[in-house]
């Protein structure tokens, strides 16, 4: 409970105006300057570890095939696992085998909900911390493709106009591969790796990247502006100079004069040449949570009809949206413009892991909740669901739904034309010489 509360002091600081600082509650304001030299202290780590990179004293990796790093300058809550699962479906529409490598940061949640995702498909996930090191094992099995291929089946990335229009568990049970010639030799098992999508790879200089495609959150943008602890920022704005391409995330959660006050700040710290565009997350449908204690990649993979509630069920009743994930917020305006009636909440931290303790919590708000109200709602995130699935099965009269949504390149201002014109030019052009 005591690391539950500083989590959420320290993220409360991050996202507070510094003229309202003086309004913080007491114990927040009596972590202001632990945090500010704690920032002055990862300020200087950050420098140095440029520095070694600069000098050359730790060099980065060439990977045999184009690397494409989806990444932010802030913690969490940006969309960076949608984007990455939004790139591997268009690769493998594309008619290659994508190559996720991750972390697996904050329990796995991220990494399970890819795998639940995408595992009708022939995409691969590499998890462990030295990325490098992953990537090189996998190399050692499967291949890569070849630059005759890539440069041949480059220009068909996004060719697919309606795909973040489609909920990929409609479509899971179907291959999505046109010609498996190039993905996988069917004796071995073997598969022709085309891409890697590097997750969260934005401070992951270790390995070279092609692209390097920017995360930021509409709705909680750059926060208090200063660098962790005391803020959210993991690099100072002026790494946004690195950007190829800047992604506006969750841009239809915020009004379209936010938008484009956004885009205008952005530019000034972009380079001239930089595209900048929008992405949302689009509700498909709830996942109701049976009562038979499945985990999230069999209730993904192997839904059953009965499992799945339209998005109207929600429409005016009360909803209790429970969210341990890094925006909060965003799942609340969500659940809001689908109409939900009255809405409460209970936030935890990031990658909260749930427990007993939190159920119960969780039950006492239910049934408060039942006593004035009627058709009354859970409604959790899929990555909360991933992280604590067996607490959740344990909530007692009242309907867990459990939201799935994907991630869509908005088409506003050519902005998915752009997007996807950029990567294809890419992988065409792609020489593995060049550095």
């Amino acid at each position: 409970m005591i690391k539950e509360r500083l989590r959420q002091a320290i993220s409360g600081i991050a996202y507070t105006r510094i003229e309202n600082r003086g309004k913080l509650p007491l114990f927040e304001r009596f972590l202001l300057p632990i945090l500010g030299l704690g920032s002055l202290v990862y300020r200087f780590l950050l420098f140095t570890r440029c520095k070694l990179y600069e000098w050359n004293v730790v060099s980065s990796v060439r990977l045999p095939v184009p690397v494409l790093s989806v990444g932010n300058i802030t913690w969490g809550g940006n969309g960076k696992t949608p984007m990455v699962e939004y790139l591997a479906r268009c690769i493998l529409h594309a008619d290659m085998c994508p190559l996720i490598l991750t972390r697996g940061y904050g329990g796995g949640d991220e990494t399970r909900l890819l795998q639940s995702h995408l595992c009708h498909t022939p995409a691969l996930i590499g998890v462990g911390r030295n990325r490098t090191e992953t990537a090189a094992k996998l190399f050692r099995y499967h291949q890569a493709i070849s630059p005759h291929d890539l440069h041949r089946l480059g220009g068909k990335f996004g060719a697919y106009k309606e795909l973040g229009k489609m909920s990929p568990l409609l479509r899971c049970k179907k291959s999505v591969i046109n010609d498996g010639t190039l993905l996988m030799d069917q004796a071995k098992g073997r598969k022709s790796i085309g891409v890697v999508i590097l997750d969260d790879g934005m401070q992951h200089w270790r390995v070279i990247r092609d692209i390097e495609i920017l995360m930021v959150n509409a709705v909680t943008l750059f926060g208090n502006g200063e660098l962790i602890p005391y803020g959210p920022l993991r690099e100072p704005l002026d790494a946004l100079y690195r950007a190829d391409i800047v992604v506006i995330h969750n841009a239809s959660l915020v009004t379209d004069q936010q938008v484009e006050l956004i885009m205008h700040r952005l530019k000034l710290l972009l380079s001239p040449d930089t595209p900048v565009v929008c992405s949302q997350m689009v509700p498909h449908f709830f996942l109701r949570v049976s009562s038979i204690p499945l985990n999230l990649k069999e209730i993904i993979s192997d839904w059953l009809p009965e499992q799945l509630v339209e998005l109207e069920a929600i429409k005016d009743a009360t909803v209790l949206c429970i969210s341990g994930i890094g925006c909060p917020e965003c799942f609340f305006l969500t659940i809001k413009q689908l109409g939900a009636a009255y809405i409460d909440r209970i936030d935890f931290s990031d990658h909260h892991k749930f427990t007993k303790k939190d159920l119960v919590k969780v039950q006492r708000k239910v049934n408060d909740l039942h006593g004035k109200r009627s058709r009354t709602f859970v409604v959790l995130t899929e990555k909360d669901y991933a992280r604590s699935w067996e607490i959740f099965v344990g909530l007692h009269g009242v309907d867990v739904l459990v939201l799935h949504s994907t991630l869509e390149v908005m088409k506003n201002s050519g902005g998915l034309n752009t997007f996807n014109a950029l990567i294809s030019k890419k992988l065409l052009c792609w020489d593995p010489l060049v550095k």
